[in-house]
């Protein structure tokens, strides 16, 4: 009898070690103590955290599951009306001590007539409420530590969910573990674990970067990281990120290497446009440098012709020539007067225009000039009030038009928008025409600087526009790409609309 106690006393241990929660450890018991006792009432009420009642974890019996027990009251009573047993019948209840008189885990009931083939409860059931006592403990410890545990893993998730770069770590086969949000985004589309990281991100979708290669080094020990890589996504065009790829360190379960993208393109377009301002100014100073030496030497020769034409006495074929000589002096010399207007920069005088009517206005002015086939549209209204010079704006405007009708070809189309927004306005001119590609869009606005054949342009439209516009204290936009044609847009101060806003005229 006493091989076969110590047998099934060995069962009910195993049984109970492999629980994970004072839930399944009950479970495990009950399943266990029912062929050793043959009773046929078995229950575990376990105690609430705050000790406030004894919640029924398993029950056997006739009668429907208790409710709890509020701690303090005789469960045998309830335990037998609960049952369906009699006053007479038989039913012994086991406290589950911590320690002694330590905190109470709980009890375990048995009770109706044992099988006499069976262990009685008494000296069986003594040995076996010490035993759950103490798996009740260890389950009570392992469930916290596995609650740790997830919510450490939740926060873990949430944390790389929530990084403001995209994060992916990859296997040593370059094959993806785990992705967090900005990650699937930049794939534009489902990351699923297993795919191999230079599938997600193909050729092409780093520029100049042969990510196969970089994953490799990683992988090796060596880390890598680049400071602007363009990238282009499926979803929100092209972007400037920098890049790290780097082995996971020691302590991780999985070799492998972490790959981390961080968008900058808001910084790199700061620091091009700061370069850009640098280069312009430079280039400002030495075009104006050259400008004043270019009208000195346009007054000596314009004096001198103006000398022969009244006391030269030439005959008329002469002074034809003399009339010429002073035509192109005086187109010399406004080509001059705009170098000089782009590299000095001076404080315009402003007053307040409407974007809506300034474009009409310019708009009636550039259409002469351009193939018929060209299509303007424009906008109704008369737009938002600016601070601004008429005459600057309106060169400005005339620039771009002039610019897109002339990128339009002769049956394309060309739409002016405006609006505004807290603080600035702005208006834009756009074409259909072939775009132009991000090296040129780079010098659009360096003077000098132009696509069109020899002798067909000066360079300087779009310059002196730049200049205008930096000098009211605006911004000056070009966003373009070969065969999606040119969007240029201006910002502007915004101004409060007086009693007398006006469109400028022409001269």
């Amino acid at each position: 009898m006493a091989e076969r106690a110590a047998a099934a006393m060995g069962r009910v241990v195993r049984a109970l070690r492999s629980a994970r929660s004072p839930v399944e450890a009950s479970e495990a018991f009950v399943a266990s103590l029912e062929p050793l006792c043959g009773q046929r009432v078995y229950a575990v009420f376990l105690a609430r955290p705050a000790g406030e009642t004894l919640e029924p974890a398993v029950w056997w019996g006739a009668g429907a599951r208790p409710d709890p027990l509020p701690m303090g009251l005789d469960p045998l009573p309830f335990l037998r009306r609960a049952a369906g047993l009699g006053p007479d019948d038989p039913l012994r209840m086991f406290p589950l001590y911590l320690d002694a008189p330590g905190r109470l885990l709980g009890f375990f009931a048995c009770g109706g007539t044992p099988c006499p083939h069976c262990f009685g409860p008494e000296p069986l059931c003594d040995s076996l409420a010490d035993v759950l006592t103490l798996h009740l403990h260890r389950a009570e410890e392992l469930a916290a530590a596995l609650e740790r545990e997830a919510r450490a893993v939740d926060l873990q998730r949430a944390l790389v969910e929530s990084l403001p770069m995209a994060v992916a770590l990859c296997d040593d086969r370059r094959r993806l573990l785990t992705a967090n949000r900005m990650f699937r985004e930049a794939c534009g589309g489902p990351a699923e674990a297993g795919t191999p990281v230079t599938r997600l991100l193909p050729e092409g979708a780093l520029e100049d970067v042969d990510l196969g290669a970089l994953l490799d080094e990683a992988l090796s020990g060596r880390p890598t990281f680049r400071p602007r890589v363009r990238l282009v996504s499926p979803r929100g065009g092209p972007r400037v990120v920098s890049l790290w790829i780097t082995p996971l360190r020691d302590g991780c379960l999985t070799p492998g290497a972490l790959l981390a993208l961080y968008d900058v393109t808001r910084e790199a377009r700061t620091e091009d446009a700061l370069s850009r301002a640098q280069r312009m100014e430079s280039l400002g100073r030495l075009a104006s440098g050259l400008a004043h030496e270019f009208k000195n030497l346009l007054m000596t020769i314009q004096g001198n012709a103006e000398l022969l034409h009244v006391h030269g006495g030439l005959e008329t074929p002469g002074r034809e020539r003399i009339d010429r000589i002073l035509s192109a002096c005086a187109q010399a010399s406004e080509l001059a007067y705009r170098v000089l207007a782009f590299g000095r920069g001076s404080r315009p005088r402003t007053e307040p225009l409407r974007l809506g009517e300034l474009a009409i206005r310019v708009a009636e002015l550039a259409r002469p000039a351009l193939p018929k086939g060209v299509e303007f549209r424009l906008p109704q209204d008369p737009g938002p009030v600016v601070e601004a010079d008429p005459s600057g704006m309106e060169q400005v405007l005339l620039n771009l038009l002039l610019n897109a009708g002339e990128a339009a070809g002769g049956a394309g189309t060309v739409v002016v928008r405006v609006g505004s927004e807290p603080g600035r306005a702005w208006f834009e001119v756009e074409d259909d025409g072939p775009g132009m590609p991000r090296q040129v869009a780079e010098q659009a606005f360096e003077p000098f600087f132009t696509t069109k054949e020899e002798g067909a342009g000066t360079g300087l439209g779009l310059a002196v526009a730049y200049g205008i516009v930096r000098d009211h204290g605006g911004e000056i936009e070009l966003d373009t790409a070969p065969g999606r044609g040119c969007r240029f847009r201006v910002w502007l101060p915004l101004g409060q609309p007086p009693g007398g806003v006006r469109t400028p005229r022409s001269p």
